[in-house]
């Protein structure tokens, strides 16, 4: 298939606090992150995306342009017309070093998901689309890390919040959805580490 080359802009910014003479150990960042595409490669899979953007990949009895029913949907890689991504994203982390039970790290993180919008060239402009159909306009994850001798252990979180599934009629709201990992870790001998995980815990 022949595709034009994306070409796009990126307006980034951030900042780093380190707020160790308030809290030995602790810094926070925070960025912000406006990203523009046009001529965006990328493909859909969502039936809710194709019908209303590109009906024209949407095989019915009868052609693409009628009514009768869907027999497949086309989710080939195109050339959208516009894509836009815009939101901000926080972090922090504390280390508490030296304790008698070793050492910790707590690290966690959040995006906000002001815009995402699609341009399929149809004459309607950018559509916004965050916090509909798998896009949840908050999304985080956070670590408690331990380390004590030669063994080490970690916990982790991922956080993906609420959205509203439009994917099908009637709409519903998603609810947030929380997913768990943990492992445990062994200096082993010879420059060898050996680390036991699982994940949806």
């Amino acid at each position: 298939r022949n595709l034009r080359p994306e070409k796009g802009t990126t307006w980034y910014g951030g900042v780093v606090l380190d707020a160790g003479r308030l809290v030995r150990g602790l810094s926070v960042s925070l960025d912000y992150f406006d990203i523009n595409l046009t001529n965006a490669i990328t493909s859909f899979s969502s039936p809710i995306t194709l019908l209303n953007y590109y009906p024209n990949l949407v095989n019915r009895v009868g052609g693409s342009s009628g009514n009768g029913p869907i027999t497949s949907f086309n989710a080939e890689t195109i050339n959208a017309a516009g894509i836009q991504w815009k939101g901000f994203d926080l972090g922090a982390q504390y280390d508490l070093k030296g304790t008698l039970m070793g050492s910790f790290r707590f690290s966690g993180e959040v995006t906000y998901i002001d815009v995402y919008a699609l341009n399929a060239g149809a004459g309607a402009g950018l559509v916004n689309q965050a916090g509909q159909y798998n896009n949840p306009r908050w999304v985080g994850s956070g670590q408690v890390a331990w380390r004590g001798g030669r063994w080490g252990a970690a916990l982790g979180a991922q956080f993906k919040g609420g959205y509203l599934n439009n994917q099908f009629a009637p709409a519903f709201e998603e609810s947030a959805l929380f997913l768990y990992n943990g492992s445990v870790s062994c200096n082993l001998p010879w420059k060898t580490k050996l680390t036991l995980g699982c994940d949806n815990l």
